[in-house]
């Protein structure tokens, strides 16, 4: 009786330590960022994997205590695994999709190795001991920690307060940049039967000036996000902080706060730059894709919306009560949101999030498919973009001090510079077209007048700071920095 006491007191830690403490982790890392369900779906998948396995390992195991000891073995390495596989992803190349098949596997090898190692039955027995001791103790903690937050961070805005590049101590006026990826111009969306033009029209009702045929110099986020911090249109890695925004605000004494709504983003910012993107288990985010078109369409497609809107939520939300917390002086508060970039979180059609994903963005779209949960998604987004724009210039109404506020996104809604001139649905506008919209003092808006994007922040620092950064030529370019020349095809394909 003792003995099948221990076992399932081991099994239990085992569980614990594959199915619970990750997603738990994660939660309480990402505070605000998930609710309950969250939790519950991360738990509930990784278990029920977790039960399968030691099932099915009876055919292999007959001895309960080597299963555990072989899924301790499986589950240390998976997670340990994953962070390090971050590293070396960019090396996969066509394995990119099947990453985390590429880890399961690895690691139920390297598990397979170990238990061959591990001829002695003691060593099974005290290996699973400690190791469920040490599980419990962590479990505990966690718990301890969340209820602490759950009960003492009643300030939504303390939970995401941590210090950037440089410390805020400039005098300086507070710069917001939201992006909003993806985001046509006012012709790329009217392809798809959309209408910006009273969204513009808010926007400068506010005192925006607004550029409705404004272009990116990339089609990509991974070149156009980080040509847009160094202030040219060359390739660069990443984002970090020797790029000339953030060096000369650092320098000005700016402190950067940076929020991302997705961890698809991550690898566009460099870690040096201290941001605070969504920690979201990556494994389980491809396990929901996977899932979305199969058995669980219904809670999982739901589930995952609602997640992807906490999280354009969270960021917005850290824009508009930056000041609270940080002041009215020296901050620079930076949201890269990822709508109205697929999933289309915004459609009111039913199952688009995932059937619309990232691939289908670089083939042939059907406009007639997509035209309306396009503007959709757009619409909705602009509409909380606005609420927050309204939110911090409220704030800014008693104060000597006015925001500088940088609406943009990084390219058009239309994914593939090589299918322009090609496909009817690919033209400039849709691929490179992209929001720009700039609240600035009056005193600037006469030479603001034939501003271009890529001259964004060397228009601002020249006027803020006074320095003389030279203008650049607008240009249009492909991924690998090329100037970009339109393509067509010969009569007998056209």
């Amino acid at each position: 009786m003792d003995a099948k006491r221990h076992f399932w007191v081991d099994y239990l830690a085992c569980l614990i330590f594959g199915a619970v403490i990750v997603p738990l982790y994660r939660f309480w890392r990402g505070y605000l960022y998930f609710d309950a369900v969250d939790v519950f779906m991360s738990v509930a998948i990784l278990a029920g994997v977790h039960v399968v396995c030691f099932m099915g390992l009876r055919l292999f195991l007959k001895e309960k205590k080597k299963r555990v000891s072989f899924l301790y073995c499986v589950w240390g390495i998976f997670w340990f695994t994953i962070p390090v596989m971050g590293k070396f992803v960019p090396l996969l190349g066509l394995f990119y999709d099947y990453r985390w098949f590429l880890v399961a596997f690895f690691s139920v090898v390297v598990g397979s190795g170990i238990l061959v190692l591990m001829r002695n039955r003691r060593l099974f027995f005290c290996e699973s001991r400690v190791i469920g001791m040490w599980v419990y103790m962590l479990f505990v903690l966690l718990l301890l920690q969340l209820c602490r937050r759950a009960f003492f961070c009643c300030d939504r805005d303390e939970t995401i307060a941590t210090d950037r590049c440089g410390g805020s101590n400039s005098r300086y006026p507070n710069i917001y940049h939201i992006l909003l990826d993806a985001h046509p111009n006012q012709k790329g969306l009217e392809l798809f039967g959309g209408d910006l033009k009273p969204f513009y029209g808010k926007l400068e009702k506010l005192g925006f000036i607004t550029y409705p045929r404004s272009k990116s110099s990339y089609s990509l986020t991974s070149v156009s996000v980080p040509a847009m911090w160094f202030m040219d249109a060359e390739v660069h890695k990443c984002v970090n902080c020797d790029s000339g925004v953030a060096r000369t605000m650092v320098e000005r004494g700016y402190a950067l706060r940076v929020y991302l709504s997705s961890n698809v983003l991550n690898p566009v910012y460099h870690s040096g730059l201290k941001y605070r993107g969504v920690k979201f288990n990556c494994l389980l985010d491809t396990f929901v894709q996977l899932c979305a078109k199969t058995v669980c369409v219904m809670l999982l497609d739901r589930w995952t919306v609602g997640f992807h809107k906490r999280c354009h939520r969270f960021v917005l939300s850290a824009l508009e009560y930056g000041c609270r917390e940080y002041g009215f002086f020296g901050n620079f508060f930076y949201g890269h949101i990822l709508s109205p970039h697929p999933p289309l979180v915004y459609s009111d059609e039913k199952n688009l999030s995932y059937t619309t994903d990232l691939d289908a963005w670089s083939r042939n779209i059907s406009v007639s498919e997509y035209a309306k949960p396009v503007c959709e998604n757009v619409y909705r987004i602009d509409n909380l973009v606005l609420k927050t724009v309204e939110t911090i210039l409220d704030q800014y109404k008693n104060n000597i001090a006015k925001p500088i506020i940088v609406l943009h996104s990084d390219h058009g809604i239309v994914r593939g510079c090589c299918n322009i001139g090609i496909y009817p649905n690919a033209t400039e506008d849709t691929v490179y077209g992209n929001l720009f919209a700039i609240y600035m003092p009056d005193e600037w808006k006469e030479d603001a007048k034939g501003l271009k994007f890529i001259n964004l922040y060397r228009f601002i620092f020249n006027h803020l700071f006074g320095t003389n950064y030279e203008y650049l030529p607008d240009v249009r370019k492909n991924e690998d920095g090329s100037i970009f020349k339109k393509k067509t095809l010969p009569p007998s394909e056209q």
